[in-house]
């Protein structure tokens, strides 16, 4: 019951349904039941004091399994004590508590994630991934262990075989969405309001000013109608909110009638970085005030050309 390990396969090589998902298999050991037993993400867990730790599969066929995992040695050590600091310093712990097991989790990527070789195994919207060499439910021949075998295919892994300029992504196990990207943070920590690229210093008005360097405002969105011709701006303000002027949505009151645009720079929006949400939802401000929110349908991806501004503490007076 106390295992807090990485392991989310079970004894037969099949993938670990996240404890806070009912597909393929509805239960009821959630993280809310359960809040002391780390029912985090899709790892192997004993919340239930079975013989070992366990977890539901992503199996239709299979509800769920017993996973591979060591014991620990609990035998005390039969070595003396070092008798000197240096000696103490050289000698390699016998505890289970040793430095690579209790240093926290590292799970970020640098750059566009190319070299990632983390653990995260879900998209962005919470979809469990599915196995590179799995070719259900989804078809494909692109990228596989065997057409790619450097680039960290083994399992179900988040991995960005192609390079893309967004990350990370996967084949997914949802049949209506073959593939999504995962939300992998960065290991530089990229912060609200602070651009990779520096904004340039403009000192005209907003009328007759100077151009801003592309990405310089990775928070600015594009509003635009339906069929993607744009007509507004607004900023990113979370990952799945964006603010905008209350008058900008005049034309319709339904949120089916706007899409957002992330991560461009011009008009035509044919950029590489380039990511596409619907609406779907509209909180417009009180009577008198030109101020309105937008719920995207699903959250964007926040990396160096999609960042959200900084917002002031909550009930902070302007």
């Amino acid at each position: 019951t106390s295992y807090r390990g990485a392991m989310s396969e079970t004894i037969s090589g099949k993938k670990c349904q996240f404890w806070t998902s009912m597909e393929p298999h509805r239960h009821s050991k959630t993280p809310q039941s359960f809040p002391k037993a780390d029912l985090r993400r899709n790892l192997c867990r004993n919340p239930d004091g079975d013989r070992a730790p366990w977890c539901y599969t992503t199996d239709p066929t299979v509800r769920w399994e017993y996973c591979n995992i060591e014991r620990c040695d609990s035998k005390p050590s039969s070595r003396e004590p070092p008798t000197n600091p240096s000696e103490a310093a050289a000698s390699p712990s016998t505890s289970p508590s040793t430095s690579s097991s209790t240093s926290p989790e590292i799970d970020c990527k640098v750059g566009n994630g190319a070299s990632y070789r983390g653990p995260t195994s879900t998209t962005l919207t919470g979809v469990t991934c599915q196995a590179w060499s799995s070719m259900i439910p989804h078809q494909h021949a692109s990228f596989t262990p065997e057409t790619h075998p450097d680039k960290g295919l083994e399992s179900n892994q988040c991995r960005n075989p192609d390079s893309d300029v967004n990350g990370p992504w996967c084949y997914t196990t949802d049949r209506n969405k073959k593939w999504d990207y995962c939300q992998i943070p960065d290991c530089d920590r990229l912060k609200c309001g602070q651009p990779s690229v520096k904004p340039k210093r403009c000192f005209g008005r907003i009328v007759g000013g100077c151009i801003s360097k592309p990405h310089s405002g990775p928070w600015q969105i594009s509003l635009r109608t339906r069929t993607k011709i744009h007509f507004c701006g607004g900023t990113l303000i979370d990952a799945q909110w964006v603010l905008t002027a209350a008058h900008c949505l005049e034309r319709s009151e339904s949120p089916s009638a706007y899409k957002i645009f992330l991560g461009i720079h011009t008009e035509r929006a044919s950029e590489a970085s380039k990511q596409e949400r619907d609406v779907s939802k509209i909180i417009k401000g009180p009577v008198g005030t030109d101020i309105a929110l937008l719920k995207l349908d699903r959250p964007a991806l926040i990396n160096d050309k999609v960042m959200p501004a900084c917002l002031p503490e909550k009930d902070y007076i302007v």
